[in-house]
């Protein structure tokens, strides 16, 4: 089996692998649950892994083993969450739905590359090493520059540049839209008044 990477870009703030390296497997029978408030990543999650791994990853039941469970606490930073995988079941608790994608994200980097795939190159032989991750971002924004201004790329192409910030849990897109030779957005400003003294 090849060897799962423990340490998620970006860099967690906590990653800690159990000693001797232990597998908690997915297969068939694995359950994907989630609390209320966090279906949007549950949905994704399931979508992204079923595609690649082929395992259905039915809904389930919360504390059952063989399980991917997503919980919300909400003594955690929106965006943080901490990542557990013991016992046979991986938990992903987050502040709120954006932590919980971020968890998402990084239980699918310990996959390895074959969970970026749209369809599965194998259906067995997909575990995720046992360990703690706890991350919360640095900076609340983390963002990119996608320049438009002078060619805007197909659909595709920006809705792809959008799941790879997802996958780097960047979280503002900035468009460059306009410059010197190209072309150009009406804008009005009126002045504002100062106010009264």
């Amino acid at each position: 089996m090849a060897d799962i990477p423990v340490d998620p870009v970006p860099a967690p703030l906590r990653a800690v692998r159990a000693q001797p390296a232990e597998e908690f497997p997915l297969g068939p029978a694995t359950m994907l649950t989630a609390e209320a408030g966090l279906e949007d990543a549950e949905s994704w999650l399931r979508s992204a892994l079923t595609a690649a791994t082929g395992l259905p990853l039915r809904p389930g039941s919360a504390g059952t083993a063989d399980a991917v469970e997503l919980r919300q606490d909400t003594a955690l930073a929106p965006e943080a969450y901490r990542l557990t995988v013991a016992d046979r079941r991986a938990v992903i608790t987050a502040g709120g739905p954006a932590g919980a994608l971020w968890g998402a994200q990084t239980l699918r980097q310990l996959l390895g590359p074959d969970a970026y795939r749209r369809t599965p190159l194998r259906r067995t032989g997909w575990a995720l090493p046992v360990c703690e991750i706890e991350d919360a971002p640095r900076f609340g924004w983390r963002g990119v520059l996608l320049d438009v201004s002078r060619y805007f790329p197909p659909k595709a192409d920006v809705l792809r540049f959008l799941g790879l910030m997802a996958v780097h849990k960047l979280n503002v897109l900035h468009l460059h839209l306009s410059d010197d030779p190209g072309w150009r957005i009406e804008n009005r400003f009126e002045p504002v008044p100062p106010p009264a003294l």
